[in-house]
């Protein structure tokens, strides 16, 4: 299992490299359960990598302002906390604690990224 990043250094270097890194956040947050999550979630991890990596890069650009960046990203959020909480082996405080996680690392990756510190 990878080491959890270190969040104020955070740069991906693409779409895997930050699935990975939020992985890696999330299993030391789910331990036994990590398997069990990543199997059903993975897929969600690297769509929503790819899409903040795509906004990212839009960011960077001056194609997104930090506004549309943050609409973006949150309707991102919607549809992950949405799956997150139909999964019956997660609780409602762990599923929580999955979503802060992921769009946590997003957050730092972008900020680190591109100077933008975003709040979806």
């Amino acid at each position: 299992m990878a080491d959890a990043v270190d969040l104020a250094t955070f740069k991906p270097g693409g779409v895997d490299d930050l699935a990975k890194g939020i992985l890696a956040q999330l299993a030391s947050l789910l331990a036994g359960k990590f398997q069990d999550f990543k199997q059903e979630f993975g897929g969600y991890v690297e769509d929503v990598s790819r899409a903040a990596i795509a906004v990212a890069s839009l960011l960077a650009e001056g194609i997104y302002d930090k506004r549309q960046a943050d609409l973006a990203l949150h309707a991102q959020e919607l549809l992950i906390s949405s799956a997150i909480l139909r999964a019956e082996f997660l609780t409602y405080e762990l599923a929580q604690s999955v979503l802060e996680t992921i769009f946590g690392v997003l957050r730092s990756a972008i900020r680190n990224l591109t100077g933008v510190d975003l709040r979806f």
